[in-house]
């Protein structure tokens, strides 16, 4: 008995050893993962530079989903550029297209400029060499032909620079030899497109010195190393638990067995606990539910699908453009009480109403005509580097430097991740009571991602029109555009704001049409909605056109 006494207790001692060391490798698996994002990389930093500071898509795992650099995830067109300038001999990575997909390798990079090899699946855009401002606007665009790539497989490109000549190679066959100018420090990076591109394994070759950059965006953190900081903590608790089963059961040899099935189940509850609280924080977007179980399961298949890091899961949300319309009550759409007090909105959108009530206050008596712009993140110039370069600023100079006599000021009403109902109310309550000669409606993108129904938006969009007429406020429409590859044809809300410019009598300026017939002048969008610093400068001068003829014909100025 003694024997076999002495037998199931090595036997329960091993079996709770390996058990420790499972869950301390699996604990260090999973926390590596939480830790791997482009902001932990700490190599990489964003080619967009954003007005907020915020760079989310730096704290995201997706990111680099299955060890590689993901180039479009959530309908971002990400973006990365090397930390830090290289002189560079050459720079080589693997990248992988998904059908219809493209995306830049930048290069050469400045303050002032960068080159750019585009890549691509998609006939919209083709294989190019570009010059490009750091704005977005092409200086220079030469189409190439790149006849050795695979569709929708791994590839090899090698871009060799040697005496102000570029080299292009693609899996080891060469493609182009071209000349530019070579800064002796560049910077270099990629940005995606509207499809899934994958980046990994790059290569630089550096002149300087004979340290060479090799990166393959596995986490930074040692799994063997955080394993062995986080077994002792395990071992701990075991030693606890055993402690505790034996005082209560000290001299009973026949419980041994229950107390090795007693320890495996008490840390099977705890390793689950464990999984569940780190899938329940794991830093993925887009997933506003606050039902704990739905939330632990969307991102327990995230983590399925970083670990398989491919086409295999596809977690993106649906296209607006083929939604059906759905009937959403006032009350439930509005989101808010019936006083402005009572609105629940984010601190941002409290202290824009008193930014733009500060703003009025200021310029009220200083100009002769107030037009005044409501929308969201994008008429509030979410993409640009400051306000300036957002297309209502630029409008309001284009007016003032073509008017002969009035002076114009334009005020951005612009409010992030709002949408026509929010507007409408604080417009009806607060912002009609100023002294606007025009008011500009640059609304559809938002309410079509929250499935707003046709009837609700265009009845938003009709007392907009019949709050203004009160106050002999003009009302001018623009059909909020999107990227050609989002929607080609618009939004499904767009034809509610030609309905409307037609029955009322309204001008509705069809921006979208005009970008998307002009979608490569230049680098023009960072995702579905929000625009370049180039695409603002050109959709302000479409809009300054299309107002500059209304204004002529009303003959208001001399």
């Amino acid at each position: 008995m003694g024997i076999r006494k002495n037998k199931n207790i090595i036997l329960g001692c091993l079996a709770v050893l390996l058990l420790q060391i499972f869950i301390s490798i699996l604990l260090s698996q999973i926390y590596s993962i939480s830790q791997n994002t482009i902001e932990n990389n700490k190599n990489w930093i964003s080619f967009r530079e954003r007005r907020d500071g915020s760079y989310s898509f730096n704290r995201q795992l997706e990111t680099l989903g299955g060890n590689k650099l993901n180039l479009f995830v959530s309908r971002t067109f990400y973006n990365v550029l090397y930390a830090k300038p290289v002189n560079a001999n050459s720079i080589e990575f693997d990248f992988k297209l998904s059908r219809e997909a493209y995306f830049y390798f930048i290069f050469n990079k400045n303050e002032i400029e960068f080159s750019a090899l585009r890549v691509s699946n998609n006939k919209l855009f083709p294989n190019a060499i570009l010059r490009v401002k750091v704005d977005g606007e092409y200086i220079h665009k030469e189409p190439i032909k790149l006849k050795n790539i695979k569709k929708t497989r791994w590839n090899h490109c090698k871009v060799v620079f040697c005496d102000n000549v570029v080299s292009i190679f693609m899996n080891d066959a060469l493609e182009m030899k071209t000349f530019m100018n070579i800064n002796k420090k560049q910077y270099f990076g990629f940005m995606g497109s509207s499809y899934k591109v994958s980046i990994d394994n790059i290569f630089v070759e550096r002149s300087d010195d004979y340290l060479k950059i090799y990166e393959n965006f596995e986490s930074k953190i040692n799994i063997g190393i955080n394993c062995f900081k986080i077994y002792p903590f395990v071992f701990i608790c075991t030693i606890l638990l055993l402690s505790v089963l034996y005082f209560i059961y000290p001299h009973n040899y026949k419980i041994i067995t229950f107390q090795i099935i007693m320890i495996k189940m008490i840390f099977s509850l705890m390793l689950i606990s464990i999984i569940i609280a780190q899938l329940y924080f794991l830093p993925y977007r887009y997933f506003s539910s606050n039902n704990i179980f739905a939330r632990i399961g969307y991102k327990a298949v995230c983590l399925l699908g970083y670990y398989l890091g491919d086409e295999e899961l596809d977690l993106t949300i649906v296209n607006p453009k083929n939604k059906k319309e759905i009937h959403v009550s006032q009350e439930e759409n509005l989101g808010m009480n019936k006083d402005l007090e009572g609105w629940e909105c984010l601190e941002e959108e409290k202290y824009r109403l008193k930014e733009i009530e500060r703003e009025y206050k200021e310029i009220k008596y200083k100009y002769d005509k107030k037009i005044f712009f409501i929308g969201t993140s994008q008429t509030w110039g979410e993409g640009t580097r400051f306000s300036q370069e957002c297309f209502v600023k630029l409008v309001e100079k284009y007016l003032n430097s073509w008017a002969k006599r009035d002076t114009y000021y334009c005020i951005n009403g612009g409010i992030r991740n709002s949408d026509s109902s929010c507007l409408l109310k604080v417009y009806s309550e607060k912002w009609s009571k100023y002294e606007w000669d025009y008011i500009v409606i640059n609304l559809s993108n938002n309410d079509a991602e929250k499935g707003v129904s046709e009837r609700l938006f265009y009845k938003n969009l009709v007392s907009f029109i019949e709050v203004s007429e009160k106050k002999g406020i003009e009302t001018i429409f623009i059909l909020e555009p999107n990227a050609r590859e989002y929607a080609p044809g618009g939004l499904y809300l767009h034809k509610v704001v030609k309905k409307i410019g037609s029955q009322y009598d309204k001008i509705v300026i069809d921006l979208n049409q005009f970008l998307t017939d002009n979608y490569d002048l230049g680098i023009l969008w960072w995702d579905y909605v929000h625009m370049t610093p180039f695409g603002h400068k050109i959709a302000a001068e479409y809009i300054f056109n299309e107002l500059k003829e209304l204004l002529k014909k009303r003959d208001i100025v001399t």
